[in-house]
């Protein structure tokens, strides 16, 4: 026959096993965490067609026009640097200069830091760049150098933070 003390003890012992797992957790090992996904701080773009390129304002293009794009425009850009309306602001903004490396060209809101800028001034040598002032005196252009009102155009565009238009 069957052993009532042994089947007893077998379900007292399913009994507490049962209780022990409805307890409310003790120390030990944390449940891993589900990642919760993050706002992002702009809103997506429904990803319908691509929008116009970013373009350099045209204050601040009417400057690279009349001083720079003779030699810095169209696919072969002397250093590779392309500056007509439609490329220059994907080849300034955020990019690494070859001649300085540890500056960008243009480092939105950070004048001092952009390289263009020393360019510009003829101030390159003195943070460790190299080449000469751009544009090259006597090259072409209206001026053959820039004017202080230029200069200070295109510097109040990269303190501003380098707003793009399109």
């Amino acid at each position: 026959m069957i052993d009532l003390r042994a089947l007893l003890l077998s379900l007292l012992l399913l009994g507490a096993l049962f209780l022990a797992g409805c307890t409310e957790p003790g120390p030990g090992p944390e449940p891993a965490e589900t990642p919760t996904p993050r706002a992002s701080a702009a809103p997506a773009l429904a990803p319908s067609r691509p929008g116009p390129a970013l373009r350099v304002p045209g204050e601040v293009q009417e400057v690279f026009d009349l001083d720079c794009t003779r030699c810095h425009s169209g696919g072969g850009g002397s250093a590779g640097l392309n500056l007509d309306a439609k490329r220059a602001y994907a080849a300034l903004v955020e990019r690494k200069s070859s001649q300085a490396s540890k500056m960008n060209l243009v480092a939105p809101g950070e004048p001092k830091l952009s390289y263009l800028l020393h360019k510009m001034r003829g101030t390159h040598l003195d943070i460790g760049g190299h080449g000469t002032r751009m544009p090259q005196e006597g090259s072409w252009g209206i001026h053959g150098s820039l004017s202080d009102a230029e200069v200070e155009r295109v510097r109040r565009w990269i303190k501003a933070g380098a707003p793009a238009e399109r």
